[in-house]
């Protein structure tokens, strides 16, 4: 008789691992090492233009203000930001699928009502592993499974208006739009601020 994979879920905060399915995990990261950064790094110099506006032109991972001035055209000031955050890690076969970042205890100035969240700052999926609710369940994750001692009042991230698959998961897990900055990333592009209150 052939034994099925049975999902595990172990405790603690760097190394924090659960099977999805019988070949894909997610791992929560503390601190990534430096296989996992260069991986992280030539996924979004890959998907760089994906993104509106692109990684490569931003200053930072949470800057508010897109203007010219802030571009600096290298990926490497995005990234060099973004892995002193919490990581997860998708793997499928050992193969790296893709990752979510996010800020723990991040509060906006933009949105005093949300003193607390854990901020989502990066989602990217590479091209063969898209399709397959990685997405969903990376936002799973976040919402069901963090060790307590992460766990914050909302969880909150913001995209363009244009990113329509994504708004879409959001909405379905039940985040709300708080906060919108019209043609803040171009004429017809807004960005607009999500969240959700944990129970």
């Amino acid at each position: 008789m052939q034994q099925k994979n049975i999902p595990v879920l172990t405790s603690g905060l760097d190394g924090h691992l659960v099977i999805l399915e019988a070949k894909m995990n997610i791992i929560l990261k503390n601190k990534i090492n430096e296989m996992q950064i260069n991986e992280i790094r030539a996924l979004l110099k890959f998907c760089d233009n994906e993104f509106i506006p692109s990684l490569s032109s931003r200053s930072s991972t949470h800057q508010t203000s897109f203007t010219q001035e802030n571009k600096q055209n290298c990926i490497d000031t995005y990234v060099n930001e973004l892995i002193s955050q919490i990581v997860l890690l998708v793997y499928e076969d050992s193969k790296f699928a893709g990752f979510l970042s996010f800020i723990n205890g991040f509060s906006y100035e933009e949105i005093p009502d949300i003193a607390s969240s854990n901020y989502i700052t990066t989602i990217c999926i590479s091209h063969e592993h898209r399709n397959q609710r990685i997405l969903n369940a990376l936002y799973e994750f976040l919402i069901h499974k963090l060790p307590q001692k992460l766990v914050c009042p909302y969880i909150s991230t913001r995209t363009w208006s244009t990113n329509i698959f994504h708004i879409r998961v959001l909405k379905k897990l039940d985040f709300g739009e708080v906060f919108r900055l019209s043609n803040h990333r171009g004429i017809g592009i807004d960005t607009v601020y999500y969240a959700k209150k944990m129970s």
